[in-house]
């Protein structure tokens, strides 16, 4: 088949070969025709559905993506539009920046960008983009906002102009939650509006928008609004208006584009040098108070509750092309609010011109007025002056309110120029004076600080690198006051100096003791142990060397000299008339270590020597001293007294009163103890492993305890007192008037006393162990050993041992301090037991206990057997426990209690019966008796028994006219001679004899020699001087005379005598029967006066009595 096939083609003739190529191209063109029409086809299709690819698929936000991405952009979102001529749009947006810790949602963003653009025929142009509903989330970071991160690369206008982005982005519906991380307070900027437009080699922004708060409800707390120009290096900015319920801020110029608000902050001046133009500001202050409560009243040093009312703080910064700037700051009236009080602050208007060039900063005039303060001044950081003035009294006026100061606690006026040049490379010289006229200062209950005129004068040299000293090369500081001189040299050079370093001074000083306290109080002393010096007085010269700080120092060297000195030291007073100290060591404050090669004190009454180390770590100290103390050292500070007012007496007039129950209640008087005596002794401390143990040796001549009085207190004063009944009762004392108190009386006294011991310390458990302490003086002596205890300020000590007592020398002591002689015999050894404690607040307090022994005490003409008693004695009183005494042949049973401190001295007896059968004597009868029953004084002959019973006994030692006595006389038998009252009462009858003329005195019992007490009990009681009896029963032969009233201690009488009628009659006989039925109103009285040595009946009661006896009708009249 196929050979037939090719024998017919081979037939073929050559006419048929165009034929068949034709048809081959025909049909070769074909298959072209149709391949070009699937490729045409495909590549439409694929044209037409690209668009809708991009959209649906991940290709298109890749693609934006890419753009994105050169601004350091990421971009996802929900709905993705775009065509080949349809612009771009995207809705449900969500934009990522380089730092991923801010957050951008946007609602919907429509772009005239196409395929094209994405495609990369226009990559760098953004086109025309409108964006709305845009919410953001930022931070604040050290003062810079974290949107700064993510879009510093479109901002930043230093990229060559192909790689500059172009178009022009509106924004609209802003809204930006805001958050300061440091504070943790939030802020919202809403309904805002942005417009910006990028030109190539600039971005031209217009804002718009509103501030709030979410915290409070998203109210609006403000608003903005202003254009910026932003170019390679510059930001320029046009209208910028930002208005808070602060405050509100204008700007008008340009700024440079390295300004950041940190730096505003940290460094104001260089921040400000590339502003130019107009920057206005103005705060309202109470509105900013109430911002940032608290942080006024801490920043001003004000009262935490002070509360700004109203004010306002304006400032304005102008400046030009030529660098120069005027700035302009000023107040209004401001009003704070504290305790309770309204204060105004006096405007204040400040305006400075400064200039800045290549290298620094220069102010060409600068003036603060106001109506407490000017300034002026001009100059740059190399050289340049000012002056200042303060009218403290407006300031005082204006603070007082808030400050609490009192009307004279800050006045005067200071006035001061300062100067300061470069003198090198790096080195500058500042110097200063200054001049207060008539200040006066006082701070609390402190010292007040006065001075007429005062000067400061201060030179200063350092080196400064970076506006920063690097060190203080030389200083000197002078004050010239009135009472005080200071003159501070700086000793060699301080590398980097702050408020912390401390510096190398010498220090001369001279004037008045009282300022230079006040000084040190509140440096060096304010944290010692000698805080407690106060009232200083005197004058003084000083040269001192160590290094100084603000609260902290050491002290080298010292030399100081002190004159007239005065010294209170917590309650005790100092004075010497010249006192030189020198001293060679270190003494470091506040810690107090100490270390002394050499330091001494020499005085007219004290001397000292201080050897030795005492640290923490080391403490071996020996100290000698001597002292001699008078009435004048270490006497105790007398209070202020107001004045006294005038006596009771002074006010009343002279009258006749009855007895009533009260007094007058007058104010007790303030007794003080201190020590005189000349003292010296050594004490050595050291430190033994954990313990401290003092070695201490201590001895003592002419040693006296002194008690002083201040104040005045209330003396007896003596009133003639008559009754109305028919027998009357003697004067009576009730009242008492004011008198001084005596200034000092010697409590106790010893001519030598001397103590010796070792006491160790542990500090650790604050106990205390005495071994051995020897304590002797010129009538006893003991070694005791104990231990004692401290719990913070409060101390416990007890010592126990035997002691040995010279009850004659005691005698001799108690002898002096009574100014009576008394005599005891004996030596006596018994333990006794001492117990000591110290408080808190300073007091000292003891308790000792033992036994008193005796063999013999003669005083007075009483002898007094051998006793031993029991005693406890405190810092305050002796309790002697209930005792009997074989006083001459009788027994007495004492017991007492003696309160000698304060002052007076009083003895309190026991009550109960204190003597039974006590023989009578001739020095019983004067000593004694003659108060209690006058009629038994001055006999020539006594004999009988008696005894005692108290119900009270207070005797005043001191002042024995304040003493009360009740108790009674018990009289048992007694025989004595005629006593001059008991012949007075004589006379009278013998007078009355005489004047009755023809009638006869019968002087049956009237004329014996001896007269005798019936046993009888009376009752009588001693008080204000007095000692009052209710009657002493004296029988003259057959006639009772019955004796009553008062006895001044001084020997006075206010007396009567009750003598019978019966035994003066004479108009008729009267029988012994009538007699003895005599009525007790048959008595005639006889008021006795004058002394118990000279005795006075009154005339006028014997006229009386004549005149009666004289007329028989009116002598019986009276007898019935």
């Amino acid at each position: 088949m196929h050979k037939d096939v090719l024998l017919t083609e081979n037939r073929f003739s050559p006419l048929d070969v165009p034929r068949r190529v034709h048809k081959t191209l025909r049909r070769y063109w074909l298959a072209i025709t149709i391949s070009a029409a699937f490729v045409v086809l495909f590549v439409g299709t694929l044209f037409a559905i690209t668009p809708k690819v991009i959209s649906r698929s991940s290709l298109g936000p890749a693609l934006l993506s890419r753009v994105l991405a050169r601004h350091g952009l990421s971009i996802e979102s929900q709905y993705f539009r775009i065509g080949w001529t349809t612009p771009l749009r995207l809705s449900g947006v969500r934009l990522t920046g380089n730092s991923g810790e801010n957050k951008y949602f946007i609602g919907q963003i429509d772009s005239d960008l196409t395929l094209a653009h994405l495609i990369g025929l226009s990559s760098h142009s953004i086109g025309a983009v409108t964006i709305h509903s845009v919410d953001v989330h930022c931070k604040i970071r050290h003062d810079k906002c974290t949107l700064e991160d993510d879009f510093g690369t479109i901002l930043n206008t230093n990229k060559s102009s192909l790689q500059r982005p172009s178009g022009h982005v509106k924004i609209q519906r802003i809204r930006i939650h805001v958050m300061d991380e440091t504070t943790g307070s939030t802020w919202q900027i809403a309904k805002s509006k942005l417009d910006i437009t990028f030109a190539g080699d600039k971005i031209v922004a217009n804002a718009s928008g509103e501030l709030s708060n979410p915290s409070t409800d998203d109210r609006v707390i403000g608003s903005f609004e202003g254009s910026l120009t932003i170019t390679d290096g510059t930001i320029n900015a046009k209208a910028i208006r930002i208005n808070t319920d602060i405050g509100s801020v204008a700007f008008d110029g340009s700024f440079d584009r390295t300004l950041t608000f940190a730096g505003l902050y940290s460094d104001p001046i260089n921040t400000l040098e590339t502003l130019d133009g107009v920057l206005a500001l103005n705060v309202d202050l109470p509105m900013l108070d109430a911002a940032i409560p608290k942080r006024f009243p801490s920043l001003f040093h004000l009262p935490a509750d002070s509360k700004i009312k109203s004010g306002h703080l304006f400032a304005t910064i102008k400046s030009n092309a030529s660098q120069q700037k005027e700035v302009t700051l000023g107040t209004s009236p401001i009003i704070i609010r504290s305790f309770d009080a309204d204060v105004a602050i006096e405007p204040l208007d400040i305006q400075a011109t400064v200039v800045h060039d290549e290298h620094a900063w220069t102010c060409d005039q600068f003036r603060l007025e106001s109506q407490f303060v000017n300034a002026t001044g001009a100059g740059s950081p190399t050289h340049g002056s000012a002056k200042l003035q303060l009218n403290l009294d407006r300031i005082a006026t204006m603070l007082r309110p808030i400050t609490r100061l009192s009307n004279n606690s800050l006045s005067g006026a200071i006035d001061g120029n300062f100067a300061w040049h470069e003198t090198g490379q790096d080195q500058w010289q500042w110097t200063g004076e200054a001049t207060a006229t008539n200040f006066h200062l006082q701070l609390d209950d402190e010292q007040p600080i006065n001075q007429k005129q005062a000067k400061w004068n201060v030179d200063l040299c350092g080196r400064f690198r970076d506006q920063v000293m690097v060190e203080l090369r030389d200083a000197n500081v002078t004050f010239r006051g009135d009472d005080l001189n200071l003159q501070a040299q700086l000793v060699r050079p301080v590398s980097h100096p702050t408020q912390v370093s401390h510096f190398p001074l010498q220090i001369e000083a001279s004037g008045g003791l009282e300022p230079l306290e006040h000084l040190l109080k509140r440096t060096v002393l304010e944290q010692s142990i000698l805080s407690e010096l106060h009232d200083a007085t005197g004058t003084f010269t000083a040269v001192v060397q160590g290094e100084f700080g603000r609260s902290s120092g050491r002290l080298d060297k010292a030399t100081i000299e002190l004159a007239d000195v005065g010294i209170v030291y917590k309650d005790r007073s100092l004075s010497d008339p010249n006192i030189k100290i020198a001293f060679d060591g270190n003494f470091t404050w506040p810690s107090g270590d100490w270390k002394a090669t050499g330091c001494t004190i020499r005085g007219d009454s004290i001397s000292a020597s201080i050897r030795g180390q005492a640290d923490q770590q080391d403490l071996d100290l020996v100290v000698d001293w001597q002292c001699k103390l008078d009435g004048d050292q270490l006497k105790p500070t007398e209070p202020k007294h107001e004045a006294t007012t005038k006596s009771w007496q002074s006010q009343q007039p002279t009258r006749w009163y009855r007895p009533v129950g009260y007094r007058f209640t007058q104010k007790h008087a303030i007794h003080n103890q201190h020590i005189e005596g000349d003292f010296g002794g050594k004490v050595k401390v050291k430190r033994i492993g954990n313990k401290i143990v003092y070695d201490t040796e201590i001895s003592g001549r002419d040693v006296s305890l002194v008690e002083s009085s201040h104040g005045r207190s209330d003396a007896a004063v003596a009133t003639s007192i008559a009754s109305h009944h028919r027998e009357p009762t003697p004067g009576r004392i009730i009242a008492r008037a004011v008198s001084d108190s005596p200034k000092e009386r010697i409590v106790w006294s010893e001519p030598v006393l001397k103590i010796e011991g070792v006491i160790q310390y542990d500090p650790t458990t604050h106990c205390a162990i005495a071994k051995k302490v020897q304590i002797a003086g010129h009538w006893f002596s003991s070694t005791l050993t104990g231990k004692a205890n401290w719990k913070n300020q409060d101390a416990n000590m007890e010592l126990n041992g035997p002691a040995r007592l010279d009850m004659h020398q005691l005698g001799q002591r108690l002898s002096r301090l009574a100014g009576t002689p008394i005599e005891i015999t004996g030596i006596h050894q018994a333990p006794i037991t001492l117990n000591l404690q110290r408080t808190a607040g300073g007091s000292v307090g003891f308790d000792l206990s033992g036994e008193l022994k005796w063999e013999a005490i003669t005083s007075s003409g009483i002898k007094i057997g051998a006793a031993a008693i029991p005693f406890r004695m405190s810092e305050s009183r002796i309790k002697i426990a209930s005792t009997k005494l074989q006083v001459d042949d009788s027994q007495f049973t004492i017991g007492a209690e003696v309160c000698y401190r304060p002052g007076p001295v009083i003895v309190r007896l026991d009550p109960g019966v204190v003597s039974e059968s006590m023989k009578l004597s001739d020095e019983t009868s004067q000593r004694l008796l003659k108060f209690i029953a006058p009629p038994v004084s001055r006999v020539d002959s006594v004999d009988g028994c008696f005894g005692f019973e108290l119900d009270e006994a207070t005797i005043n030692l001191d002042k024995p006219e304040r003493s009360r006595v009740v108790g009674r006389l018990v009289i048992e038998r007694a025989n004595i001679s005629l006593s001059p009252m008991a012949k007075q009462i004589m006379e009278v009858a013998k007078k009355v004899q005489a004047i009755a003329r023809d009638h006869e005195l019968p002087t049956t019992g009237l004329s014996q020699d001896l007269v005798t007490l019936p046993k009888q009990m009376v009752e009588f009681d001693l008080d204000f001087a007095v000692l009052h009896n209710q009657g002493v029963k004296i029988n003259i032969g057959d006639t009772s005379v019955v004796t009553r009233g008062g006895v001044r201690l001084d020997g006075q009488l206010n007396m009567i005598a009750k003598v019978p009628r019966t035994a003066l009659a004479l108009s008729r006989n009267v029988d012994a029967h009538e007699r003895e039925h005599a009525h007790a109103s048959d008595f005639i009285y006889l008021p006795i006066s004058g002394t118990i040595y000279n005795p006075v009946i009154s005339p006028t009661g014997v006229s009386n009595v004549a005149a009666i006896l004289s007329n028989r009708a009116l002598f019986e009249a009276t007898e019935h």
